[in-house]
């Protein structure tokens, strides 16, 4: 539907861009949903795993869609009982995938059918996050049978596997590792659920995986992202903390007295879900974040992860699947029209290219208007010096187009 005046329209497609809108799909389960991935060629396929228990027995399951979580069709993950729980998946592409729990399973046809690589005998354990660095570097970390907490690296595709034991080498309390991510090279981050007072909940291994160092933090960690460099993201029992200077640097950003269990970021844009269903976005890379309207308020959200710039899903218990959309407002698609925008991303001047005479407006990624003027025909210079890094959009002639400010 069109809006009868400009600005509306301008206000309509920025706020949409801006990440406000999520929409709870269909539910196709009563059990949790632990984990979600969607493709980012086809951002309508999407895959998602968790357990359920079943005469005391915790199987595995996992459901896939082509429609945008419409419907979902049902995977067979059960292997006869040797592959327990699923709790974390990672793709190296649309086609190549990996699914953790008790044992490790891998997808060469984007979820449509999955093969194991380790039972649950040769874990001896049960395993809760995964990360596939490259198609031949994967990671995977939990917990195991003798009360441990446990990493595995394969670095030929999962065709072989080392183990190693993380513990706090202070008191030496068991550990249930839940995440694991590579920031650069050889270093890795593994993040560990609050196992007692005062004991350390994030690892550092400089040697890639083989042996772990335990660093000054002490709260629960639910979910770690890696950035470009050596600096990560935890999403803790605390809120969201920035890790860099292998991890010299931590930097809180607290911003819920409930746990938050998720985050994901593309380029600027991010998103982070909590243990009370709220979501928070951030329009700069994770520095700053704030609050967005959460369609299940009081459900647990596991996960959330983007398919590309213009979809994004989040998961959580109760079967609760949730999608957003970049375009969702009901506002027809803006285009780019006859602007063309340089450097971008940008640092100290944006030039702006176009055809026809017009005003333009910039706006931020939370639909604030920042700064507006007329361009001209041919090469126009914006200066951008001092905006906050971050998203932006240029609206212009009917027309917009998105530019990062670094």
């Amino acid at each position: 539907m069109k809006h009868s005046l400009f600005s509306l329209f301008l206000l309509a497609a920025v706020c949409s861009l801006s990440a406000q809108s999520w929409t709870l799909l269909p539910s196709a389960t009563v059990y949790d949903i632990q984990d979600v991935w969607a493709q980012p060629q086809q951002d309508d396929t999407a895959v998602v795993c968790g357990a359920y228990v079943q005469a005391g027995d915790v199987l595995p399951f996992a459901l896939r869609t082509t429609n945008g979580g419409m419907t979902m069709t049902t995977s067979d993950v059960y292997f006869g009982g040797t592959f327990a729980g699923a709790y974390g998946m990672d793709f190296v592409d649309g086609n190549t995938g990996y699914m953790c729990g008790g044992g490790v399973l891998a997808t060469y046809n984007g979820g449509q059918g999955w093969g194991q690589l380790l039972d649950v005998f040769e874990v001896y354990g049960t395993l809760y996050d995964f990360h596939a660095a490259s198609f031949d570097d994967l990671y995977t970390a939990g917990e195991s049978f003798a009360g441990e907490g446990m990493a595995m690296v394969s670095h030929d595709a999962g065709q072989s596997w080392a183990s190693s034991t993380i513990t706090d080498g202070i008191t030496n309390v068991n550990t249930t590792i839940t995440s694991v991510v590579r920031a650069t090279g050889n270093r890795l981050y593994a993040g560990a659920a609050a196992s007692g007072s005062g004991s350390p909940t994030l690892f550092l291994s400089t040697d890639d995986g083989l042996t772990w160092t335990a660093l000054n933090f002490i709260h629960g960690v639910n979910g770690l992202w890696a950035s470009i460099g050596d600096a990560i993201f935890a999403a803790t029992d605390f809120g969201i903390y920035r890790i860099s200077d292998a991890g010299t640097s931590i930097v809180p950003k607290q911003l819920t007295s409930v746990p938050v269990t998720g985050l994901d970021i593309k380029q600027a844009l991010g998103f982070a879900v909590c243990a009370d269903g709220s979501i928070y976005t951030s329009a700069d890379g994770g520095n700053n974040w704030s609050l967005m309207t959460s369609p299940v308020q009081g459900t647990r959200l596991n996960s959330v992860r983007f398919a590309n710039d213009q979809v994004a899903y989040a998961c959580g218990d109760s079967g609760t699947l949730l999608r957003w959309d970049a375009m969702s407002t009901g506002v027809e698609p803006i285009t780019s029209g006859t602007m063309h925008l340089a450097p971008n991303p940008a640092t100290e001047v944006l030039r702006v290219q176009t055809s026809a005479a017009s005003v333009y407006d910039l706006f931020d990624a939370r639909g604030e208007r920042v700064a507006s003027g007329r361009l001209v025909v041919g090469t126009n210079v914006i200066p951008v010096l001092r905006l906050p890094a971050g998203l932006y959009f240029l609206h212009s002639g009917g027309s917009a187009q998105r530019f990062l400010k670094e």
